[in-house]
């Protein structure tokens, strides 16, 4: 689904030569797949995972290095083309919903946008395939809920809104960057489970970004642990069980 060959991300520097965040990194994710990558803060992983849009964070830049999705280098292609990927094939889930929602607009016609803009959808289509997504995502009374604004909403259903907004197009390809750092155990428990779920039903591929090895033992087949912006150790896990216990990791 997704592989990366040599990528380098590097930031400018006010004297001397650039500050390279990311180094060479090699990476593939296969379709259906749930993949892990943890780090301590400043590893470069938010850098990765915005870069896989060709995102990188301002005035990053990727300097080298290939991007391939479902075999297509994304580097080689136009911004036009890349607007119509993003959302459609290639989602991200944020880390901050409160920073990511417009507060200004009900959060119902924010997924019924992304459902009008990448897959043309008409109103009625859009706002159908909005209350799809939200009881997909499990928010209770999807209909009133749709005429709410995100700061009528609790950090869990603001982030299951993000979610939604992600999902909703059905993307082949989830960053999912520490989408769950903010939340309590019990609403990450359940994120988690949901992510999950419909990352299953809708056969998405994900890169599930975390801090905490913990979650990643129990929730993905691979997990690899980044330092300093290079992939340093690489571990699979054994087949997914929904069991609390964590499964024996190998080299």
């Amino acid at each position: 689904m997704l592989a990366l060959h040599g990528l380098t991300v590097e930031f400018p520097a006010i004297a001397g030569p650039p500050k390279t965040v990311i180094r060479n990194l090699d990476l593939d994710i296969a379709a259906g797949e749930i993949f892990g990558l943890v780090g301590e803060s400043g590893a470069g992983k938010t850098t990765l995972a915005r870069s896989l849009l060709r995102l990188p964070p301002e005035p990053g830049r990727i300097a080298s290095g290939a991007i391939l999705f479902k075999g297509r280098d994304l580097m080689q292609l136009g911004e036009s083309e890349l607007e119509r990927m993003r959302g459609r094939d290639l989602s991200m889930i944020v880390p901050n919903p409160r920073s990511e929602l417009n507060p200004l607009i009900p959060v119902g016609d924010q997924i019924m946008t992304m459902a009008r803009v990448h897959l043309k959808a008409s109103r009625r289509d859009a706002h159908r395939m909005a209350l799809d997504i939200l009881r997909a995502v499990q928010i209770p009374d999807p209909e009133r809920r749709m005429t709410a604004f995100p700061h009528e909403m609790s950090g869990g259903m603001a982030q299951r809104i993000v979610i939604a907004i992600s999902l909703v197009c059905s993307p082949s390809f989830i960053v999912s960057d520490d989408a769950t750092s903010g939340l309590d155990v019990t609403v990450q428990a359940q994120v988690l489970d949901l992510l999950s779920k419909l990352a299953a039903e809708r056969g998405s591929a994900m890169l599930f970004i975390t801090r905490d090895i913990g979650i990643t033992a129990h929730f993905c087949r691979r997990v690899a642990v980044m330092y300093n912006g290079e992939i340093m150790v690489w571990r699979r896990a054994t087949p997914f069980s929904s069991s609390l216990a964590i499964p024996t990791l190998s080299c």
